[in-house]
């Protein structure tokens, strides 16, 4: 899950900065 995060934050952070920092938090609960 932790990879699933990470490479779909990568691909989403230049075209929704607000979404990928939302799921960077899920991540660091996670």
């Amino acid at each position: 899950m932790g990879k699933w995060h990470q490479g779909y934050i990568e691909q989403a952070y230049p075209h929704n900065q607000g979404f990928d920092y939302a799921l960077l938090i899920i991540k660091r609960i996670d």
